[in-house]
């Protein structure tokens, strides 16, 4: 645009005398001006030259000798423009110009309105010694008295005392962008059907056409306006552009991911959609992200994986690819290529495939869809590609280049590349930007989106130059300079916007939105304001259902208002329910189903339970948990087996997994050792620490994950490792509590799983129980204490979650624990959390003190038994450290102490499994309810993955949360005693006793068990 600027207008940079940063600029605008001029030097000719070569012409050739030559329509000429003219008028018998001029001036301040038209006057007087200039009002178009008024008082608006009442001037002030495009849609139609005015009459003009371009599209097409969009469209973002840009991006990044599926998904290329749907999510599962990958036969993946299948479009791909990899090393020279060779590649790519028929095929199709504007787009860009291409091989052919700078030219020479739409009938409304669109002689015009900063827009310094640059003496001693890089900002459009605004001639239509799609507050421009002081705004009454007919897709929109109201229908609304009914009953059915639509399906049925659970279904107790959270949750993913797409990285699920695999080894090397817990030194613990982190990723690693990435994760997750077990160790070693089991499983290999009759169906739950702890006592008594490792921060035990069935886990491992071993008696509960977080270090703070408030951090969360020997044999300082408890002088436990009695937890196990019984038989009754709960700030949407298959939305009438008052634990435990206090039906009574037969009869001892 600079060189541009100072070609058109014959400028000569001048130096500032000063040493400044705006000197430096210059001098190397110079020498890219210099570099350019010497590299097209009798090569090329740019568009601004042929200007002189168009004088130089018009010097020699007498075409139009003694013409009548009008030039209308300019605002202003360049220099090379004003010497044509010259040319022009020494042949014509008469040249007229016609420029928008009030009155004759001596001087002009640069804030006025007509300030480009002086300047050009006045250049046109120095370059022509025989001008006649004459001041006249156009008599040819009437115009309404008011826009009359507006016109001699625009300038002068802030004097007027009063506004004026009008019937022609017409402004709104509507609630949003979605309330103002319909308002004018419905003034369109009233002028049209009322006032017999053609669409073509009819124009709007707005600061910026994408604020209200999906308005437009869904309004307009609803009230059935035909229009036409003045907006320049550019070839960039063509789908051919982007199929010959994306395959650039695949050579230079080594057949990246990112790279190729754009590539594969052009739909140019003779794929199926289905297929690289399929293709899509195996390269993201395996995370084939490399050529080298691709060269090789795909074998891994799960045993569903139709291998056959992604090796043929794998070949497919190869083939197309390393196809145009061999042509460009044909043609490649000393690891060089030229750019006439890429175009030549990039052609035979292109004709390979039949591009341009698939081009012509893509017209077609947006002509049958009544997409014209679209249509005449694909008819012209394979000839603009082609084009360019064409120039890239005269103007820089014989260069050398990489395939990177390559893609970053074709991207700059398609970027700037427009195409030129006309309109495709000639009977429609025209919908342009002030800054682009040039009215014609219109009756009525819409101005829309009056805004601050959008219509006009704010200023935007869009060149090299600084704001600071723009205050240098050479850009206001220079007029060409000061026009094109300081007025243009500052006051560049004030003349079009007086154009727009007194353009129409009978009628003038002025909006303003009060706030954007978000809510964001908007105000009025100061041209709304002006025309408020001149005009009162209209008020938008609501019409009558009769008078708010426009079209019959839009008239439903009023009619289901009513319908969702229900309700007796008036006579109106009757009248025009039965007309849908008969002469467009598909399309009223259709919208009434969708008016009354919900997302609720309350049960499935019998025969669809059967098929998805069967008559003995296998479950888990974080599976029932996920169900009371929300049952259509539940439901889709173990019901539907939806699944999220699987990526190749490791999520917090894996890492987990190998936490709780470390957890479960380390016990098992230390017995290879012949150590424990409390007697193996730090070294020794730190190696087998070690050997079990790689031992558990190794167990883990299914998808053969390696890399840079995944060594720092194992060292990540061996120091954690290393923290946690240091906390376990120090757990153990400030009581009398022994590690007795490890990964004890329900599932029929280690113990019988928890069975439960429901009726019809048999639930069977399967689980771990990651650590079972045990301590005798001089009496002779066993306690066991249940541990759950937990990598989830969010995971802390609540009572109040346990009265709401939110968790289940622990006192359900407890209850089929402690009936299993029938003389164990039990000591408490707990999440013991893996991952727990660092402390702040404090400057006073010595080495045992971080180690204490390390030690914290990994404080177990649960319930303990209210028992003050038990409670010193977990921890024998109850400091809090490990267990939130604390003991009164007395032996009894402080208030805010987490405890329960023996008796406590035993109707506590009761309520649990009554709880679990009661939610097994909801799922088998089919409930699949969009019922998520809410408890405090929790809800069972905050990590859900499936809201959009759900559509759960508050604002639909029947989809509401399962609200759950936010309890204290005391009240807690008052509710679940309460509930527990008529005897009840134990549902696993017969687990327990066929649990001990089994155990009996297998010969399975508590050693066994252990091993």
């Amino acid at each position: 645009m600079l060189l541009t600027t100072l070609e058109n207008n014959g400028i000569t940079l001048i130096e500032p005398t000063k040493q400044s940063s705006l000197k430096e600029k210059l001098i190397d605008i110079q020498h890219i001006r210099e570099w350019f001029d010497n590299f097209i030097e009798s090569k090329f000719l740019t568009k601004e030259r042929s200007l002189q070569i168009l004088k130089e012409l018009l010097a020699k050739n007498k075409t139009y000798e003694k013409a009548l030559i009008i030039v209308d329509g300019f605002y202003q000429f360049t220099n090379a423009q004003q010497q044509i003219l010259v040319e022009l008028n020494k042949m014509a018998r008469q040249m007229i110009v016609t420029l928008p001029l009030d009155r004759e001036y001596s001087h002009i301040k640069d804030n006025n309105v007509y300030y480009k038209t002086y300047n050009t006057l006045e250049n046109l007087k120095k370059n022509f010694s025989n001008i006649n200039i004459h001041f006249c009002n156009s008599k040819a178009v009437k115009k309404e008295s008011d826009i009359i008024y507006l016109a001699n008082n625009y300038f002068s608006a802030h004097i007027i005392k009063n506004a004026k009442n009008s019937e022609r001037v017409k402004l709104f002030l509507c609630k949003n962008l979605e309330e103002e495009t319909e308002l004018i849609a419905k003034n369109i139609k009233k002028l049209v059907r009322d006032e017999n005015y053609r669409y073509k009459d009819i124009s709007i003009i707005t600061g910026d056409i994408n604020l209200y371009y999906s308005h437009i599209n869904t309004i307009f097409a609803e009230y059935e306006i035909p229009y036409f969009l003045d907006k320049t469209r550019y070839i960039h973002t063509n789908p051919l552009v982007r199929l010959i840009l994306n395959l650039l991006d695949v050579l230079k990044n080594s057949w990246n991911l990112n790279s190729i599926l754009p590539f594969l998904k052009s739909n140019m290329l003779g794929f199926e959609i289905e297929d690289i749907d399929y293709l899509e999510n195996y390269l993201y599962a395996q995370g084939i992200n490399s050529k080298s990958k691709w060269q090789k036969e795909w074998t891994f993946g799960e045993e569903s994986t139709d291998f056959i299948k992604l090796n043929e479009l794998r070949n497919q791909v190869n083939e197309i690819i390393l196809t145009v990899e061999n042509n460009i090393k044909k043609r490649t020279l000393k690891r060089k290529i030229s750019i006439s060779n890429l175009c030549i590649v990039i052609y035979e790519f292109l004709d390979n495939f039949n591009i341009a028929t698939k081009i012509d095929e893509l017209a077609l199709f947006n002509k049958q869809r009544g997409d014209l504007s679209t249509e005449l787009e694909y008819l012209s860009v394979y000839e603009k590609v082609m084009n360019i291409l064409e120039r890239l091989v005269d103007i820089l052919g014989t260069e050398y280049t990489s395939i990177s700078n390559f893609k970053n030219i074709l991207s700059t020479s398609f970027k700037y590349e427009k195409i030129g739409i006309i309109p495709a009938t000639q009977d429609q409304v025209l919908i342009g930007e002030i800054q682009r669109t040039r009215l014609p002689n219109q009756k009525v015009v819409f101005l829309m989106g009056l805004n601050e900063g959008e219509f006009p827009q704010n200023p935007t310094n869009n060149s090299i130059f600084s704001d600071m640059d723009l205050t240098n003496d050479i850009f206001s001693d220079n007029k060409y300079l000061y026009d094109s890089f300081v007025h243009s900002n500052l006051y560049g459009s004030k003349l079009e916007i007086y154009t727009a605004l007194t353009k129409p001639s009978e009628y003038l239509f002025a909006t303003c939105a009060q706030s954007d799609d978000k809510g964001i507050v908007k105000r009025p421009s100061v041209i709304f304001n002006n025309l408020k002081k001149l005009f009162n705004l209209q008020k938008v009454y609501p019409e009558k259902f009769v008078d708010n007919i426009y079209t019959s897709r839009q008239a439903i929109g009023e009619l289901g208002k009513v319908l969702k109201k229900g309700g007796a229908l008036e006579a109106d609304y009757k009248d025009a329910l039965r007309w849908y009914l008969e002469n467009e009953p598909l399309f009223i059915q259709r919208t009434i189903k969708g008016l009354f639509y919900t997302n609720q399906q309350e049960k499935l049925k019998k025969d669809v339970v059967q098929k998805l659970y069967g008559k003995n279904y296998i479950t888990s107790v974080s599976k029932i948990e996920r169900f009371r959270k929300c049952p259509c949750s539940y439901f889709i993913e173990y019901g539907l087996k939806a699944s999220e797409r699987k990526i190749f990285k490791f999520k917090s699920l894996d890492i987990g997994n190998i936490f709780h695999g470390v957890l479960e080894i380390y016990p098992k090397l230390l017995k290879q050792e012949n150590v424990n817990w409390l007697n193996v030194d730090k070294d020794k613990q730190h190696f087998l620490i070690k050997e079990a982190v790689i031992e558990s990723f190794t167990r883990n690693n299914k998808r053969k994950f390696e890399g840079g990435q995944i060594d720092y994760t194992i060292r990540r997750i061996e120091k954690m490792s290393i923290r946690a077990i240091e906390a376990i160790t120090h757990q153990f070693s400030c009581g009398k509590f022994e590690p007795k089991e490890y990964e004890y499983k329900f599932d029929e290999r280690s113990l019988p799983q928890i069975d439960i009759n429901l009726g019809n169906t048999n639930l069977h739950i399967k689980g771990t129980i990651d650590r079972v702890d045990v301590y005798i006592d001089d009496e002779n008594n066993t306690y066991i204490k249940i541990i759950d490792y937990k990598t989830s921060k969010q995971t802390s035990f609540n009572l109040v979650e346990v009265y709401y069935a939110l968790q289940l886990q622990l006192l359900l491992y407890l209850d089929a624990y402690l009936k299993i071993n029938k003389n164990a008696k039990e000591a408490g509960v707990y999440y013991f959390k893996i991952n727990a977080k660092n402390t702040m270090y404090a400057p006073d703070q010595n080495e045992e003190d971080i180690k204490n408030e390390l030690l914290k951090n990994f404080q177990l969360s649960g319930l303990t038994l209210d028992n003050a020997n038990v409670v010193k044999a977990i921890e024998h300082d109850i400091n809090k450290k490990i267990i939130d408890v604390k003991l009164r002088k007395d032996g009894k436990p402080e208030k805010h102490s987490k405890v329960a009695t023996a008796h406590q937890f035993e109707k506590i196990r009761e309520f649990v499994i009554n709880k679990v019984e009661k939610l097994s038989q909801e799922i088998l009754d089919g409930k699949v309810s969009v019922t998520p709960y809410k408890l405090g700030n929790k809800t069972a949407c905050d990590y859900c993955n499936y809201h959009g298959i759900c559509g759960f939305d508050e604002n639909l009438s029947d989809n509401q949360y399962d609200v759950l008052e936010n309890i204290k634990k005391d009240k807690a435990l008052e509710c679940i005693l309460a509930e527990q206090s008529r005897p009840e039906y134990n549902f696993l009574d017969e687990y327990i006793t066929s649990s001990a037969d089994n155990a009996h009869k297998s010969g399975q001892t508590e050693q066994s068990r252990k091993e």
